[in-house]
């Protein structure tokens, strides 16, 4: 008789244990999807009308069933405390370490510094995790590295801790990159051999958003238009609907106009991509708008300029290439090896693309055709002595 009441609260406390398995996983599974905490209870819910095995099991009671957002909060907790065990195991386990920074500012205006770490594991595969996100007293170049420093010494990483640092990668910023007084000068002096690495991808993007534009004024100032574009847009649902529906009587894409950030990789594509294929629909929206609204009549001068069609063409053959390297850059397993034979067949392909282009060979070919006033998409360009 008893072994049998062993034996069924036995049976029952296993039940129980894969209950709370499967709704620890539900939990984690939220939580990594980014999908919101108080979906939690009904996730659980569609699951016991799954019949997913033992859900039903959780129940501890009327009143208790492990289905509100307190429980999955807790649940993710739990997770979370497994999880940071499980790195701060790997990270003691590897005899070398690099660590990847950055300064942000959170929603209430409070300086945080995102930490992640690169290390071997058992099996040589090198991997990167995602440690602590602290506050951070203020942004000079020692606050970073004290707080650098204090994170890496919760993962009981051995004392003195940047002697188990050999890398730190940064996006490049004065005070993480400063020859006197950066983080990276300030390690070194306690870890000589430190690497340190500047982002590619934030070295393209600086290249390719701003090199040109500091030397270029027409650059600058073709970025600023298709900035004030995206703003006039962008603030009133009206004026969107009102292109959308000048899009569809043309046919042609239906795309909304994007803004340029100088530091998200492919806004510039995206952007650049709107403007050339909405071009025509542009053109007739503010055409249409011109005489009530001097906004739409400033920006339908500027963009049937040939300067301002002229740039359009040229980019749309130059940006792909530069966003395809940025692509290479952004791998997760980047050989640099590879980096700079990739760099070098980029280089000669803008070369090519700059005298052969498809886009200007096309816009040159009217315009030999046509002479200085031509159309384009049945609108006359004029074509400036300059």
């Amino acid at each position: 008789m008893q072994t049998d009441l062993k034996r069924a609260m036995a049976r029952a406390l296993t039940h129980q244990e894969e209950a709370i398995t499967t709704a620890q996983k539900t939990a984690y599974w939220l939580a990594k999807e980014n999908v919101a905490t108080r979906k939690f209870g009904s996730l659980m819910k569609l699951l016991r009308q799954a019949s997913c095995p033992n859900v039903d099991k959780l129940d501890c009671g009327e009143n208790a069933k492990c289905l509100s957002n307190q429980a999955a909060e807790e649940f993710q907790d739990a997770c979370a405390v497994a999880i940071a065990k499980e790195i701060e195991r790997q990270i003691q386990q590897s005899r070398f370490v690099s660590v990847l920074v950055d300064e942000s500012t959170d929603i209430s205006v409070t300086r945080k510094l995102v930490v992640y770490v690169r290390f071997m594991t058992e099996d040589f595969v090198p991997t990167t995790r995602f440690v602590k996100n602290p506050d951070l007293s203020d942004g000079k170049a020692t606050a970073i590295l004290d707080c650098l420093k204090t994170v890496l010494k919760e993962n009981h990483v051995p004392l003195p801790v940047l002697s188990k640092v050999f890398g730190l990668g940064s996006d490049g910023a004065s005070v993480m990159t400063g020859h006197k007084g950066g983080v990276s000068a300030l390690m070194k002096k306690e870890n000589p051999m430190l690497v340190n690495v500047h982002c590619l991808a934030h070295r393209l993007a600086l290249s390719t958003s701003q090199g040109a534009s500091d030397i270029i004024a027409k650059l600058k100032n073709y970025q600023q238009t298709i900035n004030d574009i995206y703003c006039y847009f962008s603030k009133f649902a009206k004026r969107s609907q009102g292109l959308k529906k000048v899009q569809e009587v043309l046919e042609s894409d239906v795309l909304k106009i994007k803004e340029v950030h100088s530091v998200r990789w492919f806004s510039f594509y995206n952007a650049l991509y709107a403007i050339y294929h909405s071009w025509g629909a542009l053109v007739t929206y503010f055409a249409s708008h011109a005489e009530s609204d001097a906004k739409a009549k400033g920006f339908l001068k500027k963009i049937t300029e040939y300067e301002f069609i002229g740039i359009t063409h040229f980019l749309m053959d130059i940006i792909p290439i530069t966003t395809q390297l940025n692509l290479v850059f952004q791998k997760q397993d980047l050989d640099l090896a590879a980096v700079s034979p990739v760099v070098d067949g980029t280089v000669q392909h803008i070369k090519v693309a700059c005298e052969q282009g498809k886009h200007q060979k096309d816009l040159k070919e009217k315009l030999k055709q046509e002479g200085s006033e031509f159309t384009l998409e049945e609108y006359m360009v004029k074509v400036s002595a300059s």
